[in-house]
């Protein structure tokens, strides 16, 4: 008898062993299709950091030396502070404002639908696009935005807002926060719709007003969705390149230079291709830690519910 109930254990065992071979030959291919795309370019560019290769030779390999230098150096210094910067300054931004146009829209009653999708058009329109538009917006001489200060005298002269190293990244940063406003706002009220009404009927009836409302309810059942869509947004800011490059070029005096147009400088305007590969993975392990806390707290989030 315990050895039949033994073989049975065993064939169980067994069987369930093999039990997840279907699942992993169906996602064979689209693992290969990453490593493919993904890990060969990622593992091409550590090689690239760690060579002197330029663009008119193949270069040698010099270990970390790329990186040591970078660490030596006062622009690329001021440019993970920038990148700090733009993407921190930037996200709260989005999510204190993307919060506002959620809520706001909640209270909107007919053609709710209709203004959001409005309100999605900074978002859908192509980045080139919006960054040539606020290029003329902040123009010294022709732009809108100086013209009218100027006409309700707000300010006497013109404004160098995209000129200035004190005004040109609040400018870029003005710039993103619009853009991407709609994403967090429409994302958000997305999250507000899933809330049951039930908890804001029995926090009333505790004696919640609307902030404690906003507090206790609002703010736990819609954690996950902020961090998911700051996540997402962290990323974007971290190596975007049209605004920051179209807007001011990484300047002036490399004020608003970010990781994604600094590696473009040294790449192909210096062609110190090693260099630049450097740079731009420099960006890994100051943003990895912090991707990988947040994906960690969605799971932790995902099991206590």
């Amino acid at each position: 008898m315990a050895g039949s109930t033994a073989a049975v254990r065993q064939e169980r065992l067994g069987a369930s062993r093999w039990a997840g071979l279907p699942g992993l030959v169906f996602v064979l291919p689209a693992v290969l299709v990453v490593l493919g795309v993904v890990g060969y370019p990622f593992v091409e560019g550590i090689w690239l950091s760690l060579t002197n290769r330029t663009v008119a030779s193949e270069g040698h390999f010099i270990g970390f030396k790329n990186y040591a230098n970078l660490l030596h150096s006062a622009v690329f210094l001021k440019t993970v502070r920038n990148t700090l910067v733009y993407t921190g300054v930037g996200l709260v931004g989005k999510l204190v404002l993307g919060m506002a146009v959620a809520l706001s829209l909640t209270r909107v009653g007919r053609g709710r639908d209709l203004l959001g999708a409005l309100l999605l058009l900074p978002w859908i329109i192509p980045t080139v696009l919006s960054a040539l538009v606020w290029t003329w917006i902040f123009d010294d001489t022709s732009g809108i935005l100086n013209y009218a200060l100027v006409r309700l005298h707000l300010v006497d002269r013109p404004v160098p807002w995209l000129g200035s190293s004190a005004l040109a990244m609040a400018s870029v940063i003005l710039v993103a926060v619009w853009r991407e406003t709609p994403y967090f706002g429409l994302s958000l009220l997305a999250g507000l719709r899933s809330i049951p009404q039930e908890q804001y009927e029995a926090a009333s009836l505790d004696g919640a007003g609307t902030l404690q409302q906003f507090r206790y309810v609002t703010l736990p059942n819609l954690l996950g969705l902020i961090l998911l869509v700051s996540t997402i947004s962290v990323v974007q800011s971290a190596y975007d390149f049209s605004i920051v490059y179209i807007l001011t070029r990484g300047g002036p005096v490399g004020a608003t230079h970010i990781f994604s147009t600094l590696t473009y400088e040294i790449g192909f305007y210096v062609g110190d291709l090693g260099r630049a590969g450097a740079v731009a993975l420099t960006a890994f392990p100051i943003f990895g830690p912090l991707m990988f806390y947040i994906a960690r707290s969605l799971e932790r989030r995902e099991a206590s519910l």
